[in-house]
């Protein structure tokens, strides 16, 4: 399976859902293609289950980042996967006292 087409389509298929809750999607993967053999239907569910968790849990006009990058390890010479679905949560609030 090829990672970062499927992560961007997921992304893709998501965005609308999350526009409507006020969200902005951003996505950071590489051009490159980055093949693995998972369980591709799996593989898609975890990660639509996490882009919506996030969304559940980030307030309106917030912002979820998918990021998808190569990493090696520094013992060996073997090269990791490294998927990343944060919440950015403006740590501003507007309260009366």
């Amino acid at each position: 399976m090829e990672i970062c087409k499927t992560v961007f389509n997921l992304c893709e298929k998501s965005k609308t859902f999350l526009e409507r809750k006020e969200l902005l999607l951003l996505c950071k993967i590489p051009s490159e293609n980055i093949f693995v053999d998972i369980d591709s239907e799996r593989f898609c569910y975890a990660i639509l289950d996490l882009i919506l968790n996030a969304a559940e849990n980030t307030p309106e006009k917030g912002k979820i980042r998918v990021t998808v990058s190569k990493t090696k390890k520094a013992v060996s010479s073997s090269l990791y996967l490294l998927l990343t679905i944060e919440e950015m949560v403006s740590s501003i609030y507007n309260s009366t006292l």
